[in-house]
């Protein structure tokens, strides 16, 4: 399969992981104020944090589209949940234990999922 398909694959598989992690984010949150109460009562600012997560969410998913080796979209995975949990650890630990475990799963189903579509794009044509 030439190297564009599967780039334009990947990337749309990786810009479905940001789309979801908006989805997951706000399920989270209205999970969370379920269970504990409004989140503006502890006096933070939850947006701030949410723009930051959803940055490291889009570098890393777009580095992790353009790279071409398995071993590297794993390790900018890696890399991007170190630098967010290193950012977040001291003052918010439920934030940042929620924000990487979502950061590691969407980006690695991204991953699988774009390896899977492109599998069965080339098992397609050649049938």
């Amino acid at each position: 399969m030439k190297r564009s398909t599967l780039l334009f694959i990947a990337l749309g598989c990786h810009l479905l992981a940001c789309a979801l992690f908006l989805l997951v984010n706000d399920l989270g949150l209205s999970l969370y104020k379920q269970l504990q109460g409004a989140t503006d009562s502890r006096g933070y600012a939850p947006g701030a944090v949410t723009r930051l997560a959803l940055l490291h969410v889009v570098v890393a998913n777009l580095c992790m589209a353009f790279a071409l080796w398995r071993a590297l979209k794993i390790g900018i995975a890696a890399l991007a949940c170190g630098s967010l949990a290193w950012l977040l650890l001291p003052y918010h630990p439920l934030r940042a234990a929620f924000y990487c475990g979502v950061l590691l799963a969407l980006s690695l189903g991204a991953m699988m999922t774009a390896t899977w579509v492109g599998r069965w794009q080339d098992r397609r044509r050649t049938a």
